[in-house]
């Protein structure tokens, strides 16, 4: 026979449940005595009520040749060691299921218990070549042996697959363990045992695939714990309560030795840091689930894991997920032609700040959880969903518009400060010079009283009227200036030029009479003016005053606008000498 199912056979006594079998919840040799003359391969009794297994009730010479699994899940049993002894070392034995039934036992199970351990009990328990095979007749006088350096766990060696959950009440390794007849075992769940001490060695178990210990609050653990266990591809070390500083101080350490291990089960133990390193050896991890933790950010450098495709972070810290990590994802991602991230659960941030990293979630190639639509927190502190934010482009206008808008104001009045320095800087050039130089060396601005001549009055031959009498007897009467007329003060004889020049220099102000004849038909003007900038100095940045008709104005040479300030650019009205140019007069050449 193949498999006998006798799951939930119980009856109701009064207020009580007690098993079919017996009445009394007991399995003993007596209520099992026609069920162990079958030879079948697949026994399952699950919530059937049992508490108690006596010893042999489940042990016949045929079972031991015929069984090769046992399936006692859900059941509240007590005192199983000889039985567990007993069922360990039957010949063909690869699959014993004795979990202990909990009412308050979650819905979910472990990823591992669902995928990973199908693999185990599909197995067709091939021998290894160095493996070898225990005999009842040993285990029936003890199936542990306690010597003086530890403990010695006997089994057969056709045993694949161990669930041993909640079935003790109190399991630490704090003694070296030696298990014999490993060689096949695939894998081990010893989770909620109440575990709390894994510090020694246990050998034995080189080719185990599969060690599930989650639940056990795991207090003490030496970094060296995994190292006779090389063969691991998937550990489940969730709800353990794992200290955070060993594992941010020893957690490459503590994986160093499990090249193999493709599945990680960190979660729901309130860790909030790992070493960068921590996966420097696992270059095969392909999941790995850090859900229920305290985590800022992927603790964790991305590129010791270069065939990650599963991350679990939900239920986190996070906020947000830098450019660099979003850059390793996306290389994960097209590496291994699919990515797994999930973030359900983190409160993450959508300001303005992560515009990128919005835009990423909206774009990126990785398959994310929730359909990308997570809970977040807006600039203003105000609760509201991913998906609702459909338009990036409005709302990056939404938050950089205020900002653009001050650094345009900004920008503006930069360039306009810089256009009124570059104005005020290019009018009035050599009386900044001046002002400097007066106020940081012992160069001073020059008085009239440190020349011999008033005002100098340059002007063309055929205007010698205005300019020698008219603007003459202003000056010197009215102003009390000592004027320089070359058609007064220069004999025929004399040299123009070097006269001219001469007279220039000895001058507090020279005033250039610019009109059509001067510009146009006087020989000398150009001379004049050459000679007039040539002798502007930052002593003296006043020192040129034009007189220039209006519609002469821009044509003035550009080596005289150059050095002239603008305020010593005065327009008249042809050679009217009015009561406005009489005063503006006055301003140029006396202060």
């Amino acid at each position: 026979m193949d498999t006998i199912i006798l799951n939930t056979i119980r009856m109701v006594q009064g207020d009580s449940y007690n098993t079919l079998i017996t009445g009394d919840a007991i399995l003993t040799r007596k209520s099992t005595k026609y069920l162990r003359q079958i030879c079948v391969a697949h026994v399952s009794m699950q919530r059937c009520l049992i508490f108690v297994i006596m010893d042999g009730a489940l042990s016949s010479p045929l079972w031991d040749r015929c069984l090769k699994s046992i399936n006692l899940n859900k059941n509240q049993i007590y005192g199983t060691k000889p039985i567990v002894y007993q069922l360990l070392n039957m010949k063909h034995i690869e699959t014993i299921m004795i979990e202990f039934y909990n009412t308050f036992e979650p819905k979910t199970k472990s990823v591992m218990e669902i995928e990973n351990i199908d693999q185990c009990k599909s197995g067709k328990g091939t021998r290894s070549k160095n493996s070898y095979s225990v005999g009842s007749s040993m285990l029936s006088q003890r199936g542990t042996k306690f010597v003086e350096k530890g403990i010695i766990i006997y089994m057969s060696s056709s045993l694949r697959y161990l669930d041993f959950k909640r079935l003790f009440s109190s399991l630490s390794f704090d003694l070296p363990i030696t298990i014999v007849g490993a060689n096949n075992l695939c894998s081990i769940d010893i989770s909620e045992s109440s575990g709390e001490i894994y510090t020694s060695t246990v050998k034995g178990l080189d080719n185990l695939k599969i060690l599930i210990l989650s639940g056990n609050h795991i207090n003490v653990l030496s970094y060296s714990f995994f190292d006779t266990m090389p063969g691991l591809e998937a550990l489940d070390l969730s709800r353990n309560q794992l200290p955070n500083d060993f594992m941010s101080n020893f957690g490459d350490r503590l994986f160093q030795k499990l090249t193999n291990l493709q599945q990680l089960e960190l979660s729901f133990n309130s860790l909030n840091s790992l070493s960068s390193k921590t996966f420097l050896y696992n270059r095969n991890l392909r999941e790995l689930f850090l859900a229920g933790n305290r985590f800022r950010q992927i603790p964790f450098d991305l590129q010791y894991t270069p065939n990650l495709r599963v991350l679990d972070l939900r239920f986190n810290d996070l906020i947000t997920l830098t450019a660099d990590v979003r850059y390793s994802l996306e290389k994960l991602a097209t590496d291994n032609k699919g990515f797994n991230l999930y973030l359900e659960g983190n409160i993450l941030s959508c300001g303005c700040h992560d515009i990128q990293f919005l835009l990423w979630m909206k774009l990126t190639i990785v398959n994310m959880d929730l359909d990308r639509n997570y809970s977040c927190i807006d600039t203003d502190g105000v609760s509201r969903y991913t998906e609702i934010i459909t338009d990036l482009g409005a709302y990056w206008r939404q938050c950089t518009g205020e900002s653009f808008l001050w650094f345009s104001i900004i920008m503006f009045c930069l360039m306009f400060i810089g256009f009124l320095l570059c104005f005020f800087v290019t009018k009035y050039k050599t009386y900044i010079i001046s002002g400097l130089l007066n106020s940081f060396s012992e160069t001073f601005l020059k008085k009239p009283s440190n020349y011999e001549i008033g005002v100098f009055i340059g002007y063309a031959d055929r205007d010698y009227q205005f300019a020698c009498h008219d603007l003459r007897q202003f000056i010197e009467d009215t102003l009390g200036l000592t004027t320089f007329i070359r058609d007064r003060d220069l004999s025929p004889s004399t040299d123009l030029a070097s006269a001219t020049v001469q007279a220039i220099d000895r001058s507090w102000r020279v005033l250039l009479v610019v009109n059509e004849t001067f510009l146009s038909r006087d020989r000398w003007f150009l001379f004049i003016c050459r000679a007039a900038t040539s002798a502007l100095t930052s002593a003296n940045p006043k020192r040129i005053v034009v007189l220039v008709e209006h519609q002469l104005r821009h044509r003035l040479p550009a080596e005289l606008s150059r050095v002239v300030l603008e305020d010593n650019i005065v327009v008249s009205r042809g050679n009217l000498l009015d009561y406005e140019l009489k005063e503006n007069l006055r301003t140029r050449l006396v202060e």
